[in-house]
């Protein structure tokens, strides 16, 4: 699966929310250029910010695209529902 985003957009928002970054203290010693806080910051800022928006939301459509794709889930036209194709009513 490849997710197309724009290089104006992925780089603008990129930017906006990663541009002021703090200097963040590294935690791992062994490895200098893998720091956890570092991936902590990316991971509150794709998730409690909107400062990149417009990119998780192609995101989010491309994954839906391919879970209909790949009939990982299935539309059922007489309840007007989606469910995951292995859901056994549990």
């Amino acid at each position: 699966m490849i997710i197309e985003i724009p290089d104006n957009i992925f780089e603008n928002e990129l930017r906006d929310a990663f541009g002021n970054m703090p200097p963040t203290k590294n935690k791992n010693p062994d490895c200098r250029k893998k720091s956890s806080p570092v991936l902590q910051h990316v991971a509150f800022m794709t998730c409690n910010s909107n400062r990149m928006m417009v990119m998780m939301v192609m995101i989010y459509k491309t994954i839906l695209r391919e879970l209909k794709r790949r009939k990982i889930i299935v539309y059922n036209a007489d309840h007007d529902t989606w469910q995951g194709v292995d859901y056994n009513g549990d």
